[in-house]
């Protein structure tokens, strides 16, 4: 049996009705987090969880899951990473980046978002934007202790490689070459959600 198609009309006033929905429930409250009675440990349990999903494979519940973390909190730029990352998983490297941008913005010293960013943006062919961000990785990571700094240094010796070929061939160059770098730091590479929950965990405790 054929699907009806969809009404654009219905679909923006239950969209409105939604809207109003929410503003009921969270008037008189500061924020939807309270309005919810959720915690900072919430939060991170929650964000472990979609960590969790996506690498079960989980995908489509996992971006749900931060989605709706981020319509909460949209200021927790680990979110946004967590977010960034599992869109990358989908190959939607367009709302990655933005998700990445948006993390660095929150938080400047976001090494996972700044690895990213800079990888998506050699994917493009923009080596401008990439050096910025993997430059900024690697000097968060002085030591080279960190995977996600060691990526970004793999990346930035592709540099000069990846500008010659974009030259000569394009972008779709520059890709080939970003996955063949992948290949190679994969190993080290550790998931990205439940690392940033953790580190937002730790940074929560008492010292």
């Amino acid at each position: 049996m054929a699907m009806e198609p969809i009404n654009a009309q219905e679909v923006e006033q239950a969209i409105q009705q939604l809207q109003k929905v929410i503003e009921d429930f969270t008037a008189g409250h500061e924020s939807f987090r309270a309005a919810l009675g959720l915690s900072d440990e919430d939060i991170v349990a929650l964000t472990l969880l979609a960590g969790q999903l996506a690498e079960q494979g989980q995908l489509d519940n996992a971006q749900t899951l931060l989605e709706g973390l981020i319509a909460i909190e949209p200021q927790e730029g680990y979110l946004h990473t967590a977010l960034g990352c599992v869109y990358m998983q989908k190959d939607l490297s367009d709302a990655a980046l933005y998700e990445f941008r948006v993390a660095v913005d929150f938080n400047p010293d976001d090494i996972v978002a700044h690895t990213y960013a800079g990888e998506l943006y050699l994917e493009r062919g923009d080596l401008e934007n990439a050096l910025i961000h993997l430059q900024r990785a690697v000097e968060l990571d002085p030591d080279g202790t960190n995977p996600y700094g060691n990526r970004a240094r793999a990346l930035t010796l592709l540099v000069a490689t990846i500008a010659k070929e974009v030259q000569e061939k394009g972008p779709e160059a520059a890709k080939a070459l970003i996955q063949a770098a992948q290949q190679g730091t994969a190993s080290s590479a550790e998931s990205v959600s439940a690392h940033e929950a953790s580190d937002e965990e730790s940074s929560s405790e008492p010292v």
